[in-house]
C-alpha cells in the first residue's frame, strides 16, 4: 500500500496477510496509527 499526503510524506507498507479487500492486514493498522498519531490525514 502506498500512501502520500502532498508536502508531507509519502510511505510504504506491506505484510502478508491480506483482507477481503486484497490490502495488508498489518500495512491498514500501520497507517491508521501513524495518522491517528500524527493527525495528518487527507480524509
Amino acid at each position: 500500500i502506498a500512501a502520500v499526503f502532498p508536502e508531507h510524506y509519502s510511505v510504504a507498507v506491506w505484510s502478508p496477510k491480506l483482507n477481503k479487500a486484497g490490502n495488508s492486514v498489518l500495512g491498514m493498522e500501520v497507517l491508521e496509527r501513524l495518522t491517528t498519531k500524527t493527525g495528518l490525514s487527507i480524509f
